[in-house]
């Protein structure tokens, strides 16, 4: 059974976020919950290529974090704006709002994906204000 996981309020509080996999599937999609109106909606099916080659890196951090799960298994969104950060294998991917188009902002190479999170969510030296980042980009 596919049970909608890692649920999350818009900066506004007019969405509920929440990473789900339809039809039983593993595989989740970011859906959006709009709380007036109750619809529901897909606001993000995937990121990454159809082929999901993980790097050593991001699949130990899925194994410590017992995320059996493909597709988006994390995400989170901007206490200040509208955005949302999605990590995936080939990078850190960014929406400016729930319907817009997501964009890799920082590709994988250079930096475990792990480190990458963490710096754009604040949870590494210098921000640790909250799990969601203070520090994102208003442009």
């Amino acid at each position: 059974m596919s049970i909608p996981a890692a649920f999350a309020f818009s900066p506004d509080d007019r969405l509920l976020t929440y990473l789900y996999g339809p039809d039983q599937s593993p595989v989740r999609q970011l859906y959006a919950l709009d709380v007036e109106t109750g619809e529901s909606r897909v606001i993000q099916a995937t990121v990454e290529p159809e082929s999901e080659d993980l790097s050593i890196e991001e699949q130990l951090l899925r194994q410590r974090q017992r995320q059996l799960g493909q597709g988006i298994v994390r995400y989170g969104w901007s206490e200040r704006d509208d955005l949302i950060q999605i990590p995936a294998g080939s990078g850190v991917y960014i929406k400016r709002g729930a319907d817009a188009p997501a964009h890799l902002l920082i590709p994988a190479g250079g930096f475990p994906l792990a480190v990458l999170w963490a710096i754009i969510f604040g949870v590494a030296a210098g921000c640790g204000t909250s799990s969601r980042c203070c520090c994102s980009p208003t442009t």
